[in-house]
């Protein structure tokens, strides 16, 4: 391979105009590329799955429509029974009634209580009923907070907070539409004066995928920027000339042009993982830039003239960069694992970037070189000669004499990892995104508390005509409610046997179920109007569901719960003739995340097999490819350490953040160890060897990892919670990881001293 870069190195600068040429072309037609590229920052992408369990929830959505489609308008006021506090629910119900992507509004003002005399039920809104004078208004709040129909669901028991039900027409379901129509309401809700005291915030799942996309839009608009203002002060301060700034910008940008311009033209939007991909690409791009300018200079300084340096650093690195682009490319490549599309996607993606931004680095650098002028010793004394030099002469110093030492703490450190991964919680919430000062998170809790909670699970039940109707499969269906109540996290259930149940409170005074179907079918005709619940049977009282609420609780916590449901509701249906399944959006999403978290660590562990098997076939040698693969994994297990340090939770982004971390953090080995291999092939002693290679390709590594941490530190700008700790946690594994690789690394080639032994076959030839 070394033959052929020498090839590429003499052609790239006998037609460097054809090249130079080629490469305008290609960034005009990837810039009007850019015209098509879209975004679609829908959230349903992190669940969607085709097993039979979204399938059935495509099929229960469509018969009873979307349950993650409520927009809860929450009011807060000292007293909501007062007669303006009442007459302006009212009114905003009727202008939310008339929003174009609202199928239906229900407030206070519109549902029932089921009120009766006896011989019928009365199922127009209780508010029609008795809220018609001040006196009414009494009765009314004490109907409304003894009822269980509104308690605590419409109204909270304390009288201070209710909640206005809106929901979304039926198809609004991409993240823009859903976004449209919130801002809509929120439009309209601003146009209409408050009462005093009166308060008002949106809830609900639509409200928290608006508040995402607004979120990531905000983050884009500060990620790149600041990354690439961050990326141009380290430049400058590392090398103070033109040349070294102009050149890695100009390599990062066309990379991240080229790797936007190619989701475009395949039709692929930026969605909520692939929004990350052009801050990704700019901020690895700059480590092979900064490599090769750094061996042309040192080719530079040793008398070389500027071709014979360029043909030095492309025979040289062209290998070298290769593997790390490669093995970087094997770890976001190892997500096609997956079993989520968006998570293919952005693998496939992240690994043709990184491909890119080496093959742009390895024409890009050069030319500049070439065409630039090029004061290699001023960048010298702007670097090495006032810092880094001295700290890695000490450093070099330092490891061969205590190579064992440092290697037996590193080890330590990674068994402390190890011990801890135990403690990290694997979990995901609705409002882990957010702060819990954030507007989102804190209506979010006071509906939890107050009300019934905006995460809520289903009960489909099938079975035969009629069958609904009988008393024992209600009395089933009530025992399935009681159990399901003494559960940690749930708010609040209602199904057919709730309709009932309290129908029968209304005709006879007192709550129960009638022991004769006929009586169940009377009474159940009787509240055929009722608008207090949403649709709870269908086709005959031959389909049928039961609705649960609950607190953001986590996945974990949510999923056993919908386990344990399932097993008592076929328990308790299935001998009556009822198929029960727990379904709901919530728990596909739930277990949807949660898959994808164990995907992301499937993923890793195959990336962690293909790239040990890329090293051992580079450097020839089973041996070398395993030992360098010690001080690979050294950060990863420090990341977990600090993550149970410090009670992270392993969820969707920290998950993620270990796949991008390896492939990222074993550049540097491979750097090193081909500088070290290089240094024993002149025929240095392994300690020499280290002191050489830590002047030239630790001075490289040092800056590609300073630039990887401040540019992965904009994602603490983020107004996510998640966005802010994948960016503590990607700069404490870079930081560990270049500590790691300037001492650990070094430590294990005079330990195992496996290019010594390479060196006596080799007959000690130089390169």
């Amino acid at each position: 391979m070394e033959r052929f870069f020498a090839r590429f190195s003499r052609l790239l600068l006998a037609r460097r105009g054809l090249f130079i040429t080629v490469t305008v072309i290609a960034t005009l037609a990837a810039g009007y590329q850019l015209r098509n590229l879209r975004s679609d920052f829908s959230l349903q992408q992190l669940f969607e799955t085709n097993d039979a369990g979204f399938d059935y929830l495509a099929e229960f959505r469509r018969l009873y429509g979307a349950d993650d489609d409520l927009v809860g308008v929450l009011v807060l006021a000292p007293e909501i029974f007062r007669g303006e506090v009442i007459a302006y629910l009212r009114a905003l119900t009727d202008d939310l009634r008339r929003h174009r992507q609202v199928r239906r509004v229900d407030s206070l003002t519109t549902v029932s209580d089921l009120l009766g005399d006896g011989q019928s039920v009365d199922t127009r809104p209780l508010a029609e009923q008795l809220a018609s004078s001040p006196q009414m208004l009494v009765r009314f709040r004490q109907r409304a907070l003894s009822s269980p129909l509104l308690r605590s669901r419409v109204v909270s028991g304390d009288g201070t907070t209710t909640i206005i039900a809106v929901r979304l027409q039926h198809g609004v379901e991409r993240a823009a539409d859903v976004r449209r129509a919130v801002e809509d309401i929120e439009q309209r809700i601003a146009q209409r004066k408050r009462p005093q005291g009166v308060r008002l915030a949106l809830v609900g799942v639509p409200v928290v995928r608006t508040a995402v996309v607004r979120g990531i839009a905000d983050d884009q608009l500060r990620f790149l920027p600041l990354g690439s203002a961050l990326t141009l002060l380290a430049l400058l301060v590392l090398y103070r000339s033109f040349h070294g700034i102009a050149i890695p910008l100009v390599a990062i940008g066309l990379s991240t042009l080229f790797s936007v311009a190619l989701m475009s033209a395949l039709g692929h939007p930026l969605d909520i993982l692939t929004n990350l991909l052009p801050l990704l690409v700019m901020v690895y791009g700059v480590a092979d830039a900064v490599h090769m300018l750094g061996r042309a200079h040192e080719e530079m300084r040793a008398g070389r003239t500027r071709e014979q340096a360029i043909s030095a650093t492309v025979r040289h690195l062209g290998v070298a960069c290769f593997l790390t682009s490669a093995t970087t490319a094997i770890g976001f490549g190892s997500l096609q694992a997956a079993s989520m599309e968006v998570l293919r996607r952005f693998g496939f993606f992240a690994a043709a970037g990184v491909l890119m931004a080496y093959l742009l680095t390895i024409v890009v650098v050069p030319l500049g070189i070439s065409v630039l002028r090029v004061d290699p010793d001023r960048t010298a004394r702007a670097t090495a000669g006032k810092l880094i030099a001295p700290l890695l002469s000490r450093l070099a110093s330092w490891v061969n004499r205590w190579p064992r030492m440092i290697f037996f703490g590193g080890v330590f450190v990674a068994l402390c990892g190890l011990v801890a991964a135990p403690l990290v919680p694997v979990d995901n919430y609705l409002l882990g995104i957010y702060a819990d000062d954030h507007p989102t998170a804190k209506a979010t809790r006071i509906v939890e508390s107050k009300l019934q909670g905006v995460v809520s699970m289903q009960v489909g039940l099938v079975c035969q005509r009629g069958t609904l109707k009988r008393p024992a499969v209600l009395e089933a269906l009530s025992t399935l409610e009681r159990w399901t109540l003494r559960q940690s996290g749930v708010t609040g259930v209602i199904g057919p046997q709730t309709i009932v149940r309290e129908s029968h409170r209304a005709l006879f005074g007192r709550p129960g179920l009638p022991s004769s179907q006929q009586a169940v079918a009377q009474l159940l005709l009787m509240s055929e109007g009722d608008r207090s619940t949403p649709p709870l049977m269908l086709y005959g009282y031959k389909r049928g569901r039961v609705l649960v609420n609950l607190r953001d609780i986590g996945a974990k916590r949510y999923l056993a719960i919908a386990a344990a449901m399932q097993h008592q509701a076929r328990r308790l249906l299935a001998p009556l003739g009822v198929e029960a399944v727990v379904t709901g959006t919530s728990k596909a999403a739930y277990r949807g995340i949660d898959q994808l978290v164990h995907s992301l660590l499937f993923s890793l562990g195959w990336a962690v097999v293909l790239i040990a098997l890329v090293l051992i076939a580079a450097f020839r040698s089973w041996r070398i490819g395993l030992v360098s693969l010690i001080p690979n994994a050294m950060p990863l297990l420090a990341g977990v350490l600090f993550m149970a340090l410090f009670r992270m939770r392993l969820d969707p982004t920290t998950a993620m953040t270990f796949t991008i971390a390896l492939g990222i953090a074993v550049d540097d080995t491979i750097h090193f160890i081909s500088r070290y291999r290089t240094e024993c092939r002149a025929g240095h002693s392994p300690q020499r060897a280290v002191e050489r290679t830590m002047r030239t390709a630790g001075r490289a590594m040092l800056i590609t990892s300073a630039v990887l941490i401040l540019g992965f530190s904009v994602t603490l700008s983020s107004t996510f919670v998640t966005s802010q700790r994948f960016g503590v946690l990607s700069c404490v594994i870079f930081f560990v990881a270049i500590v790691t690789d300037l001492t650990v690394t070094p430590a294990c080639m005079q330990l195992f001293r496996v290019f010594e032994q390479k060196e006596a076959r080799w007959g000690g030839r130089a390169d």
